[in-house]
């Protein structure tokens, strides 16, 4: 049975329109939308991670009386959660494998000219961060902030304060891992009195970056976090390791399609943000074990 021109579907022979929106996208699109600024937005992060809600005082994974994904909130929803960023070490290497997969094929499709599209880059940054906090009486430092290090030197590089904007919360019953896309403030602060700091853990990064183009940078990152003596030092032998994974947004081109839509002119604004959620969606899928029989 056929829809013959001008309508597309069965929709919209019915109604004369197109299908409701995904409400998930929906969802994601208002918040982004209400979040992302059109001015002063040169530290506006836009980053999305797979983890597990869990119970906020347990450490079992929240349960929800659902069958597909649902959108979480936690004002007055009478759900107590937290959202650990971390997946197990195979979920890792699974997907390391699968990005390096992504590189060669991309690289051999472009060079027999069947690929036209920008490549996976990739690199392997490492970094140190102390997270710290700050004597009472300080202004402005009442709240933890990040202090990068020289590898090598130990000297501070660069302070930032995070300020979280907003959280979008996924549940994924079918799935091993949730995920969650979050806006926030990275400001850059003034470097702090050492010796009036108190250091609360070290955070040793150990990296494998990989870029497409200009839009999206795909982070997975070996995490070896260790405490702190009474005197600021790494405690060597009392540490975690554990493993990440983030995809992070190209703020800049986000805000500049944001504008040409308050404009009314031609934009990629929902299809970038809509990129970013079945991003997530083919990360927690490919993350799973259990199969899917479509």
């Amino acid at each position: 049975m056929q829809i013959y021109a001008p309508f597309g579907d069965y929709s919209a022979a019915f109604f004369g329109r197109k299908f409701e929106m995904d409400q998930t996208l929906r969802l994601l699109l208002d918040l982004v939308y209400k979040n992302l600024p059109v001015e002063n937005n040169s530290d506006i992060e836009i980053e999305a991670k797979i983890g597990k809600l869990m119970n906020l005082n347990g450490d079992q994974r929240i349960f929800l009386p659902v069958k597909s994904e649902s959108v979480v909130v936690d004002s007055g929803s009478g759900i107590n959660f937290r959202f650990v960023s971390e997946i197990e070490h195979t979920t890792f290497i699974k997907l390391n494998k699968l990005l390096n997969h992504q590189f060669t094929q991309l690289h051999e499709a472009k060079d027999k000219q069947h690929y036209q599209g920008p490549l996976i880059t990739y690199s392997k940054p490492n970094e140190i961060d102390l997270y710290v906090k700050l004597a009472s009486g300080i202004k402005n430092y009442s709240e933890k902030i990040r202090v990068s290090i020289d590898s090598k030197t130990r000297e501070p590089k660069y302070a930032l304060k995070k300020v979280r904007l907003a959280n979008f919360d996924v549940y994924c019953p079918n799935a091993a891992y949730d995920f969650r896309i979050s806006v926030s403030r990275e400001q850059v602060v003034e470097l702090p009195n050492m010796k009036m700091a108190i250091v609360d853990h070290e955070r040793r990064k150990d990296r494998l970056s990989y870029g497409l183009g200009h839009a999206w940078k795909l982070d997975m990152t070996t995490v070896k976090e260790v405490k702190m003596d009474n005197y600021g030092n790494p405690k060597e032998k009392d540490f975690t390791v554990t493993y990440e994974l983030e995809l992070e947004c190209n703020t800049r081109f986000l805000v500049q399609e944001k504008q040409r839509l308050i404009e009314k002119k031609p934009n990629l604004f929902e299809k970038y943000v809509s990129c970013l959620l079945q991003n997530m969606r083919v990360l927690v899928r490919q993350a799973t074990d259990t199969p899917h029989h479509v």
